[in-house]
């Protein structure tokens, strides 16, 4: 009795251990997020109050607007932020140089340019949506108080170009600088991992292994992953020139991904379509097909690929 205790006493301490390790790293993590965000933070707003900014609270938002996990993230939306940023200002400059003198036609053009700034954040995602964002309460915030002094419109914006361009240095400075959390790596784990994941799910699929519930969600999953790369593909431009010069093969390979899930999705719902019914005769007739397939998937099912593995698929 005792020596049968022993080896589940013993797996339960190892359970136990490795899920406290996970749990740490994670906290971990999260307390040098939070460390990161205060330190860039009071930098911002010390140099803002050194600089004398009028608005120094704006400079120190920005840093909490634009602080991720990760540094390409940050990277990412302090770029669309500052571009945003430059293009409101700009525009509300231009309204105010024509129509200072006409409250009419400033409003209806400000308006206008809200609504092309909404219609790019409809048609884009990510933070390039975001940056539509920007440019457009941007122009509306510094533009509308700017009504009743037209001769400090431009100093205005300049202001908050400054502002906004200081809260942006530090961020990425600190995040750059201090143990950085990279994009880049997490994008290339998840890439070694997806098709082994895929192929096991593939042939659980093909042997009739697979509920139809866990193959419906574990479908959807399949889908959110991918989305989630192509967030990630946008970021990792910004902080990664490897993963930036090969792009559009990325973005090619996470297309693939998304046509091959949706093909075996539709094979799937054949096949059960065709046992419901009772035509026996036309799956046994493909079966040996699925089992090769099968059998060739069991070599790349639930690990991580190598380049050789790469190669054999290929």
């Amino acid at each position: 009795m005792m020596s049968l205790c022993a080896p589940a006493r013993w797996l339960y301490r190892l359970e136990w251990r490795r899920g406290f390790f996970d749990w740490a790293r994670s906290d971990g993590v999260t307390w040098v997020y939070i460390f990161k965000v205060l330190l860039a933070a009071f930098l911002t707003l010390w140099l803002a109050m050194r600089l004398e900014l009028p608005q120094p609270r704006t400079a120190m938002i920005t840093v909490f607007i634009v602080m991720q996990p990760q540094s390409g993230q940050v990277f990412a939306k302090s770029f669309y932020r500052l571009l945003g940023t430059l293009a409101g200002s700009a525009v509300m400059v231009a309204l105010i140089a024509l129509f200072a003198q006409n409250t009419e036609l400033f409003l209806g053009s400000l308006a206008i340019w809200v609504g092309v700034c909404s219609a790019g954040a409809a048609r884009y995602r990510n933070f390039r949506a975001y940056g539509f964002v920007l440019a457009g309460y941007t122009a509306a915030m510094i533009g509308l108080p700017a009504l009743a002094h037209p001769e400090g419109a431009f100093m205005a914006a300049v202001w908050r170009v400054l502002e906004i361009s200081l809260g942006i240095l530090c961020a990425t400075l600190i995040s750059a600088a201090i143990l950085p959390q990279t994009a880049s790596a997490a994008m290339r784990n998840a890439l070694y991992q997806r098709f082994g994941v895929f192929a096991l799910f593939v042939t659980d699929g093909l042997r009739g292994r697979s509920k139809r519930e866990a193959f419906e969600a574990r479908n959807v999953g399949f889908i959110a992953e991918a989305v989630g790369l192509e967030s990630l593909r946008s970021v990792t431009v910004f902080e990664d020139p490897h993963m930036r010069r090969r792009n559009g093969r990325l973005s090619r390979l996470n297309s693939e991904f998304m046509g091959i899930t949706t093909r075996f999705n539709a094979l799937h719902q054949l096949l059960e379509r065709l046992r419901s019914r009772g035509v026996d005769h036309v799956v046994n007739a493909i079966k040996p097909g699925l089992l090769t397939l099968a059998e060739l998937l069991d070599g790349f099912s639930a690990r991580a690929l190598t380049d050789k593995d790469a190669a054999r698929l290929a």
